[in-house]
């Protein structure tokens, strides 16, 4: 299916910065490039947390139950999977070629319908949480200050991230790239509301998650001891090496010609680089046949990784090392034993990693009051029966939350939510 499918769901790459739209600012600050980004705009750390299912249902065994729901029936119209206070999340939102199906019913199969149902496990969590922090962000940000900051980030995925999608798309004109999408059941609006919350996501639940980075030496010291085998490293070299590939020549030839080079630098003191540009048939043997710093093990020859990690430094392998594919002489020319970097060496990494636990145990507990005061129901954990249909539906009853007799309808568009009009 078409490569632009996660992108729809969950947005990945560039982000703007929200901060401040809690008060009485009117603009917001120029976009920023959010590195290392698990596409939800959080660490690692945080993004472990609030990935998982389980986070929004009972556990893992209660979801296969209620996942087994999502057969062909379920499929063939647009099925409400979650609730989220007043918002409601429609199958398609998740699946975005749920269209395609409708048009295409033979491709429905039993594949088709693991496909939908491992992406509602993975996605359906991360939509949950976005729809969480964007109704925090409605209801915290004053109208005309969200206004004008959703409208910029409307602005800034058709200047900035439009010529991106289509070059991922490799089409070169936005028709071409409608095309494309509509041959794979998703829309242009489709992609530009995902990654309008997207953003808006991002940037809310990092306002809300900010912590100091100023520690005192004391909490540092005490996050190096407890998590000290994290600033472990492992031995590493780097080497000269001579080779000689089995490949088109006797053992006999390929060892012969190695012992030749070997005794070239050994005997007549030809450089060592020089012999391994002529002669080597080995990886770098442009460059001398030199090998930057290589961790130990992490060789596929086994017998030259054990040659590497024991030979005394600066002195050529006594005997050619022979391993499956050919013939070699090495010259470790550095090493570093293992060890482990000392505590003064790693403040700033100490620094990063301690503000990402914070933020991570501040994410879940913001969360978590999100969830006292925004009721969320979902197939997942079986808090929300399937029969509800969206506006292409049949609109069948479902169950809502205590007071709700029936399933009301989903958002046509992002304005409908709150947002500026259509974009």
């Amino acid at each position: 299916m078409f490569a632009l499918q996660a992108a729809v769901c969950y947005g990945q790459g560039d982000v703007m910065d929200l901060r401040g739209f809690g008060g009485g600012h009117n603009h917001a600050p120029p976009p920023r490039q959010q590195q290392g980004s698990s596409g939800l705009g959080f660490g690692p750390s945080i993004a472990n947390g609030l990935d998982n299912p389980g986070a929004f249902g009972p556990g893992a065994a209660v979801q296969q139950s209620a996942m087994g729901q999502l057969d062909v029936t379920f499929i063939q119209g647009d099925q409400i999977v979650a609730r989220v206070g007043d918002d409601v999340i429609l199958l398609s939102e998740v699946f975005p070629q749920l269209p395609m199906l409708h048009r295409n019913p033979q491709l429905i199969n039993d594949q088709t319908l693991q496909e939908v149902r491992q992406t509602v496990e993975a996605g359906l969590p991360q939509l949950i949480t976005m729809r969480l922090v964007i109704q925090d962000f409605r209801r915290n940000v004053p109208e005309e200050n969200r206004g004008q900051a959703l409208q910029q980030f409307v602005d800034y995925f058709n200047e900035k991230m439009i010529p991106n999608i289509m070059k991922e798309a490799k089409v070169s004109t936005r028709k071409e790239l409608v095309n494309a999408l509509q041959e794979n059941g998703m829309t242009l609006d489709q992609i530009r509301r995902s990654q309008v919350d997207t953003m808006v996501m991002q940037v809310w639940l990092d306002e809300q998650t900010r912590v100091s980075t100023e520690f005192t030496r004391e909490e540092l010291l005490e996050y190096y001891t407890e998590h000290a085998e994290e600033f472990d490293f492992p031995s590493r070299a780097r080497w000269e090496q001579l080779t000689v590939s089995k490949q088109g020549r006797t053992n006999a030839e390929a060892y012969n010609k190695l012992s030749a080079m070997g005794n070239a630098v050994v005997r007549r003191g030809v450089p060592f680089a020089q012999v391994a540009k002529v002669d080597s048939d080995g990886a770098t043997a442009a460059d001398g046949g030199v090998f930057d710093w290589t961790t130990q093990g992490s060789l596929v020859s086994k017998k030259l990784d054990e040659a590497i990690f024991s030979l005394p430094v600066g002195q050529m392998s006594p005997t050619i090392i022979e391993d499956e594919n050919a013939f070699h002489i090495i010259r470790v020319t550095e090493r570093q034993l293992a060890g482990r970097k000392a505590f003064e060496e790693v403040q700033d990494e100490l620094r990063q990693a301690l503000a990402q636990e914070r933020r991570a145990e501040k994410a879940k507990e913001y969360l978590a009051e999100l969830k006292e005061t925004i009721p969320v129901a979902s197939i997942l954990d079986g808090t929300l029966r399937t029969g509800g249909q969206g506006p292409n539906g049949q609109g069948l009853p479902g169950q809502g939350f205590p007071g709700q007799s029936s399933v009301q309808p989903a958002s046509a568009t992002i304005g409908d939510r709150g947002y500026p009009g259509q974009y």
